[in-house]
């Protein structure tokens, strides 16, 4: 061996040796959020929180919110324990290096009984004042639901007695009753259509309006709700939006099959946060491709801020806004056959 291949050979070997000492570090995220109580919400301190796949453990402060930083990225379950309140696991918590994922955990009361008992956590939650017809989705259960496109009204779609008139439509059919009686309520206000291109007198249409990022949780009621939410027989769908993460400036964009948006999320001041979101959509370039004589678009702009007054109260800005268009080209007497049948928002 000349000196030139020693030389190689001795440079190479260094190369190796120093390797595994330039391994990047594991890339790891945290989780945040807030555990309440009750109907009230009120906040929960004292809490007992578990990461059940790591083991790492934390309680909730006053104000019921806690932290567990340095979490490996992954899919993981959070464990909620505290005195005079059933357990609940929360599944599904998805962790990114991005930006904090956050939880909003409620637990409900039981009494507490000076003897030995055994208490099991249960995988699904139940919503704290829920009749025996209501079903609870979080929003990892709707993202994850198979053929629903991240629609928060078409996973509800799957549930146990629900049905749809057609394909492709979110006109919901809960026993037997006919689309318009079904009632839709974002945090408390009641949406008439909470569909694009949605139908005069019914509350159904091809997509929901409402981003699934947005959604903390929806709970359908097939019957047994109250009388304050008006006449409707036939369902009861209450949706309720998350807040904005609160520990720093935050986004990210989404490419789906249908559409293209962005999310903006963080703190305003100290007690407020704010999460905006906008979509489009991209059906009028494939309909122009495909030959369609008729081009559907639209947007959706959704925004809430949150200011907390103390430990039990908070009160909420909540706005949302859609466009729907659809461009015509009647250019022989098939093309304006066929858009005769179609209805313009």
């Amino acid at each position: 061996m000349n000196a030139r291949a020693m030389t190689l050979a001795a440079a190479l070997a260094a190369v190796m040796a120093g390797a595994p000492a330039a391994l990047p570090a594991q890339v790891t995220g945290t989780i945040t959020g807030r555990v309440v109580g009750g109907t009230a919400g009120r906040p929960v301190a004292g809490a007992s929180i578990e990461v059940v796949e790591t083991g790492a453990t934390t309680a909730t402060d006053s104000l019921g919110d806690f932290r567990v930083e340095e979490v490996p990225v992954g899919v993981y379950r959070v464990r909620v324990r505290a005195i005079g309140f059933a357990p609940v696991v929360r599944a599904n918590v998805v962790v990114s290096s991005g930006k904090p994922v956050t939880v909003a955990i409620r637990v409900s009361p039981v009494a507490v009984v000076l003897e030995g008992v055994e208490v099991r956590p249960t995988f699904f939650e139940a919503p704290v004042d829920a009749a025996t017809s209501t079903r609870s989705l979080g929003t990892e259960e709707v993202r994850r639901a198979p053929g629903v496109q991240e629609d928060v009204v078409r996973s509800v779609a799957l549930l146990p007695g629900v049905g749809i008139t057609t394909g492709g439509r979110n006109d919901l059919i809960v026993r037997g009753g006919a689309p318009f009686e079904n009632l839709f309520v974002v945090d408390g206000i009641e949406v008439p259509n909470i569909n694009h291109f949605g139908s005069q007198g019914s509350t159904g249409g091809p997509l929901s309006l409402i981003n699934v990022d947005f959604v903390e949780r929806a709970d359908f009621s097939a019957g047994g709700f109250g009388a304050k939410w008006g006449d409707r027989t036939a369902s009861m769908t209450n949706i309720t939006l998350r807040d904005g993460g609160g520990e720093r400036l935050a986004g990210e964009l989404n490419l789906s099959a249908t559409g293209a948006g962005a999310i903006l999320e963080g703190p305003l001041t100290g007690n407020t946060t704010f999460l905006l979101s906008a979509r489009r959509s991209y059906l009028d370039l494939i309909f122009k491709a495909a030959g369609f004589s008729f081009v559907p678009a639209y947007w959706d702009v959704q925004f809430k801020s949150t200011t907390r007054i103390d430990a039990s109260n908070s009160v909420s800005f909540v706005a949302i806004g859609a466009l729907n268009t659809v461009e015509f080209f009647n250019d022989d007497a098939d093309d304006r056959y066929d858009n005769s049948r179609i209805i313009s928002p």
